[in-house]
């Protein structure tokens, strides 16, 4: 999600072993952006705002500081896979429970992660499963479980559908904290428990709302309830080839070959459908680094906005005004939440709002991301960087970074400082337009001053957002 010079310089001499390791530690501590989401929802004056926007805000600015940017890149797949909408939901903390789970479950077993997600509080109310009970069972969830989170479309019957509603029957939840219901001092004594580690919103069980009856699906025969029914689908050859070919499409490409179908296949199998040893597989694969996967996915609104961002290194700025030790209940500040809601508006602008999936089938990906409209906002965002009412936050990364380098200040040396810093691939007949273009504004010598320099490198970071190559990952 768009490495920094530091990073590419951290791992720059290790080998995949090694870098994967580490990127893939998903059980090390973030240290990066100790910042709780749960102070996002706190406003200055100590009031609470619960609303999932705040949620939202807080999982954007992570991704651009974070550094387990692999865990928030595994998050943005199932919040795709399992696309709850808090449209629908409403409430933040239910949607930062259901962030949480993914991220907690995520790169485990898919089987626990399936199990968690099918009892999550946001999914029981996105696709009823809280109004499903014995006698008038509710399709939705069971609908959607066998086509879009485990076989396939086309894969069951109907009859499995109503049979696996009925195995999922009797679940709900429970909460200490409602959307817009009681006194300040009251919701600020109950969030005050969830910020020391209570669990405000948890999935309940009513034995009774259970339909205990026998049922046959897909073609067995049993006493199915929620684990067995899971545990029956997980086990599916279908289920397998599913869930493997959508991981690889989402960090390769498109219809892959039968032998790495055939390869994940058999990973799942011999970890027990283990997430994190899938991602190792495919990034060991010969076919991930090849021509056909190297810069040929169009990238996704988060994989456009947040890599820039991260790359330009701003966690300093934003965490100024916030003392390090900073209690865990200190709100998050008016910097972080603004960032984080202007950040999530550029992406919305580009087709991709966060916790606002357009459907239960998530978003259409690849080329479905650029239209007209889109391309527009995405060129767009050159000019919020550096047109005249941008901080000089984008051209002082890119000067104290190029000073940083020790390289001799040239045009062509400048110019390709800002190519690399963006992670662009430029050819030379495009770079030496784009050098003409930043001589042109003023050059070396502009770099000295702020007004001056946002002169020279408007037209070489406009130049690099425009061309169609920097829209691909």
């Amino acid at each position: 999600m768009g490495a920094t010079l530091d990073e590419l310089a951290f791992y720059e001499g290790k080998s995949l072993d090694e870098v994967l390791g580490h990127l893939l530690d998903f059980e090390r501590e973030e240290t990066a952006f100790p910042v709780s989401p749960y102070s996002f929802f706190l406003n200055a004056d100590g009031n609470l705002n619960g609303q999932p926007q705040r949620a939202v805000a807080w999982w954007t600015v992570n991704m651009c500081v974070t550094d387990r940017p692999a865990l928030d890149r595994l998050n943005l797949f199932w919040h795709d896979h399992f696309a709850v909408s808090a449209e629908k939901v409403k409430s933040g903390v239910i949607m930062l429970y259901h962030l949480e789970t993914m991220r907690k479950h995520g790169h485990g077993k898919f089987r626990d992660l399936l199990g968690a997600m099918t009892v999550d509080p946001a999914m029981l109310v996105w696709l009823d499963g809280a109004q499903n009970i014995k006698g008038t069972p509710n399709e939705n969830y069971g609908r959607e479980l066998l086509e879009l989170f485990t076989m396939g479309e086309g894969k069951y019957t109907e009859t499995d559908v109503l049979e696996a509603s009925r195995a999922l029957t009797g679940w709900g939840y429970r909460t200490l904290f409602v959307q817009g219901q009681g006194n300040e001092e009251n919701k600020r004594q109950i969030f005050g428990a969830a910020l020391k580690g209570q669990q405000l919103v948890v999935p309940a069980f009513s034995k009774s709302l259970f339909d205990d009856g026998e049922k046959t699906i897909l073609g067995k025969t049993a006493n199915f309830d929620t684990d067995s029914l899971l545990d029956l689908l997980c086990e599916r050859d279908e289920t397998v080839d599913y869930v493997t070919t959508k991981l690889w499409e989402f960090y390769a490409y498109d219809d892959p070959e039968e032998k790495v179908k055939r390869r994940l296949a058999r990973v799942w199998k011999e970890t027990d459908g283990d997430i994190k040893s899938l991602l190792v597989a495919i990034a060991a694969s010969d076919e991930f680094w090849s021509d056909r996967c190297v810069r040929k996915r169009i990238k996704s609104p988060v994989d456009f906005v947040i890599a820039i961002v991260r790359q330009l290194d701003r966690k300093e700025v934003w965490l100024a005004d916030r003392e390090p030790d900073a209690p865990i209940d200190t709100p998050a500040g008016n910097t972080l939440i603004s960032t984080g809601n202007a950040l999530n508006t550029f992406m919305s602008q580009q087709g991709m709002a966060l916790l606002y999936p357009p459907d239960v089938a998530g978003w259409n990906w690849g080329e479905g991301w650029i239209t007209t409209a889109t391309m527009l906002e995405r060129i767009k965002l050159s000019t919020l960087l550096t047109g005249p009412n941008s901080s000089n936050g984008t051209l002082d990364s890119l000067r104290e970074s190029f000073a940083a380098s020790g390289k001799e200040a040239t045009a062509e040396s400048i110019v390709d400082h800002v190519i690399e810093k963006f992670d662009a691939e430029v050819d030379d007949e495009r770079k030496a337009l784009i050098v003409v273009a930043f001589e042109n504004a003023g050059g070396v010598s502009a770099m000295s001053d702020n007004a001056a320099a946002k002169r020279a490198l408007t037209p070489v970071i406009t130049a690099l957002f425009a061309m169609p190559e920097f829209h691909l990952c």
